[in-house]
């Protein structure tokens, strides 16, 4: 928790949980420009929600000084895993939820 001073009372504020993915990271670690603090993790939730248009694509592209072809293919590769791994957890008992939980071991 922080503490943050408002009109000089002291108000206690839970930390918003941040989006990360494999995209959102692959952004941060390449980005050149950090000015827009929260701009890489809304261009990771597009990404994972409804993919990215022309536009975002070529944004994210100049963020990381790469081109719009690798920012396709890294968020495509991103929500392709993401999306194995959602079909991980519905399979018939414990054994997809357990490999999941492997893969996530081995990831971290």
């Amino acid at each position: 928790m922080q503490i943050d001073g408002v009109y000089g009372f002291h108000i206690e504020r839970e930390a918003i949980p941040v989006f990360t993915s494999d995209f959102t990271r692959w952004i941060e670690q390449r980005s050149t420009d950090q000015a827009y603090p929260g701009l890489i993790e809304m261009l990771g939730v597009m990404a994972r929600e409804h993919g990215l248009a022309e536009d975002e694509v070529d944004l994210v592209a100049q963020m990381t000084g790469t081109t719009s072809e690798t920012v396709a293919r890294e968020y495509r590769r991103d929500n392709t895993a993401w999306a194995e791994g959602q079909a991980r957890l519905v399979h018939a008992g414990l054994a997809g939820l357990d490999a999941h939980l492997d893969e996530i071991a081995r990831q971290h």
